[in-house]
């Protein structure tokens, strides 16, 4: 899949990743990422240690660590679709 750079990031697929802004006393960034489910976009904000937060029109998604490994969970308690696991062919 072949991918378009744009003025503030990049078109690849069904995702849209810009940058969005950014604090360079303090560290921080954050990227928009924007998908058809989610026209209004996803907030990634990452802070000068990493500390990464996500964040999208329901709210903050928070960790919710279960037998199957950590998947996201919106701050509404509905969950939200997790990638998929590797096959083994991989």
């Amino acid at each position: 899949m072949d991918g378009k750079t744009t003025q503030y990031g990049f078109d690849w697929g069904p995702v849209d990743v810009s940058r969005a802004c950014s604090d360079e006393k303090k560290g921080w960034v954050l990227l928009l990422v924007k998908t058809k489910k989610h026209p209004h976009g996803i907030q990634v904000y990452v802070t000068k240690s990493g500390k990464v937060r996500v964040h999208s029109d329901v709210g903050e998604w928070l960790p919710n660590v279960d037998v199957t490994g950590a998947r996201l969970r919106a701050s509404g308690g509905q969950p939200c679709s997790a990638a998929p696991e590797p096959s083994s062919g991989d």
